[in-house]
């Protein structure tokens, strides 16, 4: 049977597909029981950009776009994040091919950071994003073989906080793309959406009691 038309959209699961708030940031996220290192608080959210740029096959006499004719030519997933947490480990994660060192003479109480070349070691494992679903369930979106863009900018003004938006681009493993057969069958992103929760059966409504009365004593 069709279902009759809607004026409205509002449904009872409306919120477990709502996606809400700014999230937490876990480098080298391997599960929810395993999440990895939080990078620390953010003012101002965080985006996930696909970045995809798809090619249309252009045919001589086509009056307009032919199904089947687009491809995707790259795919350059990004994670633009706005962070208040500025710790050692985040500079050094911001600046590729950095490296720390200890501080001499007037300097021991301080870690030095210093910049490098960009080697495989600059490179981690993952950067995730870990939101929530108006049912409580984290969505976790994940760009893999991080490396930040190197342009970092920090601005510095009375009475307001340091705050750089860093942009870091997820890279293709050189080793997948070597064995696959389709330059575009391991994709440098993953996104876990929860499944719906299964719906129970009905309760019983049969009757339960003794079909044959009780005789009088």
């Amino acid at each position: 049977m069709t279902e009759a038309l809607k004026t409205h959209a509002l449904t009872a699961n409306l919120p477990e597909s709502i996606i809400f708030d700014a999230g937490v940031l876990y480098k080298n996220f391997t599960d929810p029981t395993d999440p990895g290192t939080v990078l620390g608080a953010t003012r101002g959210g965080s985006e996930f950009a696909l970045n995809a740029e798809i090619r249309e096959v252009e045919v001589d006499g086509a009056p307009g776009p032919v199904k089947g004719l687009k491809r995707y030519t790259r795919i350059a997933p990004t994670m633009t994040i706005n962070l208040l947490s500025l710790t050692k480990d985040n500079l050094l994660l911001a600046i590729p091919g950095s490296a720390e060192e200890a501080g001499k003479t007037n300097f021991t109480d301080y870690d030095v950071i210093t910049g490098g070349q960009i080697t495989d070691e600059s490179y981690f494992d993952n950067l995730a994003l870990v939101a929530r679903t108006g049912s409580g369930k984290p969505v976790i979106f994940v760009i893999e073989n991080a490396l930040a863009d190197g342009n970092l900018s920090l601005s510095f003004a009375d009475q307001d906080e340091a705050n750089p938006s860093i942009t870091f681009q997820a890279h293709f493993d050189p080793a997948d793309l070597e064995s696959a057969e389709d330059l575009f069958e391991n994709l440098p992103f993953k996104i876990y959406y929860p499944k719906k929760a299964a719906v129970p059966d009905p309760p019983d409504q049969g009757g339960g009691g003794d079909e044959g009365g009780g005789g009088e004593g």
